[in-house]
C-alpha cells in the first residue's frame, strides 16, 4: 500500500474514529480541531495535532496542510465551518477531499463547494446495519469505491465438492474470488481454482453491486447477499 498523508479538519466522533483506524495503515495523520479535548483524546493516533480557533488558507499553509494527499473535513463542525474548510482545501489544490454531512441538503451543498466525496455517517451506518441484519451467509461487506464491493461469504451448500474452475463465477456473474479462509485459519490470497470447495470455508469476492445482486439471485445466498439500498 502506498504511503499516504491524511489531514483531518474536525475531530468529532467520526473524525476521532477515523484517526484511530488509520493508525493501522501505512498512513500519517494530521489532525486539526478547535477543541483541545478532542485533540487530547486522539493524540496517540496523530503524527501531528494542531489546535486552531479559526481556520483559513494562510493558517493551513503554515502547518503544511497542502502536503496532505487526502483531506477529511466536517466532523463535529457547523455547516459554515465545513463550507469554509472546503473552500480553503480547494485553494490549496488538495487532491482528494471528503466532507462529513448531517443531511442530504448539506451533502448537496458540499458537493457544490468542491468536495470529491461526501459521507453522511448515520445514513451509511444504517445501510451497513441493514445489510448485516438481512445476511446470514455474509460476514462482512465493504464498499471500496462507488458501486464496487468486497464481500466475505460462507460457501453455499451446492458449491461443496465443486471447484471454482467448474463454477466459472466470473464468466457467469462477473464476480471475482480473491481470497479464502478455512475455519479459523489464516486468510489465503493464493487461490487454486482446481481445488474442491469444502464446508466451513469463507470466500472473499469482489464485484459491482448489480453483479453481486444477480449472483445472489442465482445461488442459495439469495437475499442474504443482495445489496438493496
Amino acid at each position: 500500500m502506498d504511503y499516504k498523508i491524511v489531514g483531518i479538519i474536525g475531530l468529532g466522533i467520526f473524525g476521532r474514529a477515523l484517526a484511530e483506524e488509520l493508525m493501522h495503515y501505512n498512513t500519517e495523520v494530521l489532525g486539526v480541531d478547535k477543541n483541545q479535548d478532542n485533540l487530547d483524546e486522539c493524540k496517540t493516533f496523530l503524527q501531528e495535532a494542531v489546535r486552531a480557533s479559526r481556520i483559513d488558507s494562510g493558517f493551513l499553509k503554515e502547518i503544511d496542510f497542502q502536503s496532505v494527499d487526502i483531506a477529511v473535513v466536517g466532523s463535529g463542525m457547523t455547516l459554515e465551518e465545513t463550507v469554509l474548510a472546503l473552500e480553503h482545501c480547494e485553494d490549496l489544490a488538495i487532491d482528494q477531499v471528503y466532507a462529513i454531512a448531517n443531511t442530504t441538503i448539506e451533502k448537496n451543498i458540499f458537493y457544490k463547494m468542491g468536495a470529491d466525496h461526501v459521507i453522511i455517517p448515520d445514513v451509511q451506518m444504517g445501510k451497513n446495519t441493514a445489510r448485516k441484519l438481512m445476511r446470514s451467509f455474509v460476514n462482512e461487506m465493504v464498499e471500496i469505491r462507488q458501486d464496487v464491493f468486497v464481500a466475505e461469504f460462507k460457501v453455499p451448500e451446492e458449491w461443496i465438492g465443486m471447484t471454482l474452475q467448474e463454477l466459472n463465477l466470473f464468466e457467469k456473474y462477473s464476480v471475482s474470488i480473491i481470497g479464502s479462509q478455512k475455519g479459523k485459519g489464516k486468510l489465503n490470497l493464493k487461490i487454486d481454482p482446481t481445488v474442491a470447495l469444502e464446508e466451513d470455508t469463507h470466500y472473499l469476492g469482489i464485484a459491482r453491486k448489480d453483479h453481486f445482486d444477480r449472483f445472489a439471485e442465482k445461488t442459495s445466498l439469495g437475499y442474504d447477499l443482495r445489496l438493496d439500498d
